[in-house]
């Protein structure tokens, strides 16, 4: 008996050292390269289906609210879409003057600045033109190359970013209202593909969990990110900055994108401080100040209020910056935290994929 249990018995080295699946593996890396490469070239498609997705989560709780009022879905979103469209355009009405006024100030402020900058500037400078002296030195002469630019009036290059911006908000808003509109429905669609009951249960939990706990994330990090923007206008305003709304909002926004985000904002307050103070010492107040607060919402306020569950790691962060960033500039890195954050939240509810959740998290 002993000896037909030995014989029968899988060895313990042999049960965990399992071959690997190469063949999964590949068609792994095959599907991931596909993938990204398909987000790259679709940008135009992929980037407005995104975000409509991410403002229907944000959006759905008041939706659902107008409908415990007895109205209708369809005019409950409607609503919720027309009064969201209409406080942007608000804002970005209120901003659009002084941000116009410092872009034709531009040039005569970036003037402004050399000079006050020259005192720390002409050491740098001494640098690299010695720098400059010995790679001259050292470069072995090459055949000359003609190099044919194509100038690119202002009127067309304004003309196509018109038209791309305008054509985006369109499909954005319109993708919006029929997801909000249809929003039960559509997930009523997917439940009733489940074959069994207990399947349909499952799944009508795991969707409407991960809705909520999406919406909630979004809602908060809006909220976080505009009472930033909301002080940094208060203490600009007691600094006396010019135009304070203006880089109040710059730094709500870029609060979407950590560490970069901070980071840059500094930088445009430091040089908007340059510019507006006698003194280039003058200017360090402003990006200090908000640096403080940054620090502050970063490292206190955020965790406290999303908690243990909501945080992300922080390589997963910066990867996923980096991806974003790669695939869709500037867009794809504010977009880039409440994607990682909805995937995660989407992989929690999941067992199968718990394993990339808990990856993406502290």
């Amino acid at each position: 008996m002993e000896t037909k249990s030995e014989t029968t018995s899988e060895p313990e080295g042999e049960r965990s050292a399992r071959p690997l699946d190469v063949r999964s593996v590949a068609l792994t890396g095959l599907f991931t390269l596909a993938l990204f490469h398909t987000l790259h070239v679709a940008r135009s498609l992929v980037f407005p289906i995104l975000v409509a997705l991410l403002a229907n989560f944000l959006l759905t709780p008041a939706v659902r609210l107008l409908e415990r009022l007895r109205l209708p879905r369809a005019i409950a979103a409607a609503f919720v879409v027309i009064c969201t469209i209409g406080a942007l355009v608000g804002v970005v009405s209120y901003l659009a003057e002084p941000a116009a006024e410092w872009a034709e100030r531009l040039p005569q402020s970036v003037r402004q600045m050399e000079r006050k900058l020259r005192p720390v500037r002409q050491p740098l400078e001494e640098v690299v033109a010695a720098t400059d002296q010995v790679e001259q030195m050292t470069e072995m002469p090459s055949s000359a190359q003609k190099v044919q630019v194509k100038n690119v009036s202002l009127a067309e290059s304004l003309l196509t970013q018109t038209r791309t911006i305008v054509t985006l908000v369109v499909t954005v808003v319109v993708l919006l209202y029929f997801l909000l509109a249809s929003g039960d429905a559509f997930i009523g669609k997917l439940i009733r593909t489940s074959p069994r009951l207990a399947d349909k249960r499952a799944a009508s939990r795991i969707i409407r969990r991960t809705e909520s706990e999406i919406s909630r994330y979004l809602l908060t990090i809006s909220i976080i990110n505009t009472t930033l923007g909301l002080l940094t206008w208060v203490v600009l305003l007691v600094l006396g900055l010019p135009n304070a709304a203006l880089w109040g909002a710059s730094a709500a926004l870029l609060n979407f994108i950590p560490f970069v985000g901070g980071v840059v904002n500094c930088g445009i307050l430091f040089a908007v401080g340059v510019f507006h103070f006698d003194h280039v010492s003058q200017a360090f107040a402003a990006p200090l100040l908000f640096g403080a607060l940054s620090a502050t919402e970063g490292l206190l306020v955020t965790p406290a209020i999303l908690g243990q569950r909501l945080a992300l790691s922080p390589v997963a962060v910066f990867v996923s910056l980096m991806i974003w960033s790669w695939l869709w500039g500037i867009p794809g890195a504010i977009i880039a935290v409440p994607t990682t954050a909805a995937l995660k939240l989407v992989c929690d509810q999941i067992p199968s994929l718990r394993l990339v959740g808990a990856i993406l998290g502290r």
